[in-house]
């Protein structure tokens, strides 16, 4: 009933966004710069303090305020000697962008940026060479390993129809040699008889061969006692 009869009942009410203090700041650890980490130590501060800017909802006016509270040594030195003359509260005034600039001016110059980008394009084609370098010793490392390869085999192949035709050479030779042999040892015979010591002719089973002589079976001409002359 209270809920119907009030008017505003059903109106949410929009949570209004806490304002961020130095202690919401300094909660989510910004980096700290001291002035001598360089470029890129300068350009990471950079990005690290506008970073926790943006998660603590700092407000533009308590940014450079906020942000000094990170500088050390050599830059919190130099905050201090560009405050002193205009007065700390007027030193805060100045805009973010504003402060970036003084710090770049201090201590990266024009001339000092220059020699930087100068260095860092002459690293960069030195690096195109190298690659460039690498990729042809490579492209030429795999041409010299094909060609390698295809000696190789050319060679292997080449030996190994050296080494055939020697052997077959060889197997011929000895196969010739072993006929040549077989038929002066046997008078030229080459069949598979035996050869016979008394009538030195190749027969099977007893020796049938009759003496010129004697006409007796069994024994050599030079071998009987009936031979003359001639039969020597």
């Amino acid at each position: 009933m209270a809920s119907t009869n009030n008017p505003n009942s059903g109106l949410r009410k929009t949570p209004v966004e806490r304002a961020c203090t130095y202690e919401k700041f300094m909660s989510c650890q910004p980096f700290y710069f001291n002035g001598v980490e360089g470029a890129v130590g300068l350009i990471r501060w950079f990005e690290r303090t506008e970073s926790v800017f943006s998660r603590s909802n700092c407000a533009e006016k308590n940014k450079v305020k906020f942000a000094i509270n990170t500088l050390t040594e050599e830059a919190l030195f130099w905050w201090n000697s560009f405050a002193q003359p205009i007065g700390v509260e007027e030193a805060y005034k100045i805009t973010w962008s504003e402060f970036k600039r003084l710090l770049i001016n201090k201590y990266y110059p024009q001339t000092e940026i220059k020699k930087m980008e100068e260095a860092i394009t002459m690293t960069q084609k030195l690096i195109k060479k190298v690659i460039k370098h690498n990729s042809v010793q490579e492209t030429n490392n795999h041409k010299r390993k094909l060609e390698d390869r295809r000696n190789t085999t050319n060679s292997n192949n080449t030996n190994y129809r050296n080494n055939n035709r020697s052997n077959d050479h060889h197997q011929q030779q000895n196969r010739k040699q072993e006929i040549f042999r077989a038929y002066t040892t046997n008078n030229g015979y080459t069949g598979n008889r035996p050869l016979c010591t008394r009538c030195t002719l190749n027969h099977i089973g007893p020796c049938t061969v009759r003496c010129k002589t004697c006409n007796k079976v069994g024994h050599l001409i030079r071998n009987c006692r009936n031979k003359g002359p001639s039969d020597y």
